[in-house]
């Protein structure tokens, strides 16, 4: 509950200005609470990071299954489906690029596209430098993200 509260404030709001007051508030609790789970925001933003990662991955091999051996924008197309589940995952992904100016988080955000990029080369069995439509589908998606109500 406290990773999906967070992915929704950081991605709302972005690294910086996402108060931990109102992640706590959000999850019900208190904010020495979530502190004491995650002792700092950076601790907190890391680990959304990574279950963000987890559920994208989880999401892109759904689509590799629902589409098959198909090209890169074919699973992007499928990856697309709309859903309040993705538009939160885009717009955390958004705000890690964000944060990126600190090398830690930059390095965060390559780990990032480096795993989504593996995940769908080996959902639609194609090597990882034919994926230019599922990169170029998925930095749609991230964008209108922004957009969608």
């Amino acid at each position: 509950m406290v990773l999906r509260a967070a992915l929704i404030e950081f991605g709302t709001w972005g690294y910086e200005a996402t108060s931990t007051m109102a992640i706590a508030e959000r999850v019900g609790v208190s904010q020495p609470y979530l502190f004491r789970l995650f002792k700092t925001k950076r601790r907190l933003f890391e680990a959304t990071a990574e279950w963000a990662l987890t559920e994208l991955r989880r999401l892109v091999r759904e689509a590799g299954l629902e589409c098959g051996t198909a090209s890169g924008d074919e699973l992007a197309e499928a990856f697309a489906k709309p859903s309040r589940a993705r538009r939160d995952l885009m717009r955390f992904e958004l705000a890690l690029c964000g944060a990126a100016g600190d090398p830690a988080m930059a390095e965060v955000a390559r780990r990032h596209l480096a795993s989504l990029g593996a995940e769908a080369a080996g959902a639609i069995g194609a090597a990882e430098h034919e994926l230019a439509g599922f990169h170029a589908g998925l930095s749609v998606l991230i964008v209108r993200s922004l957009l969608d109500e």
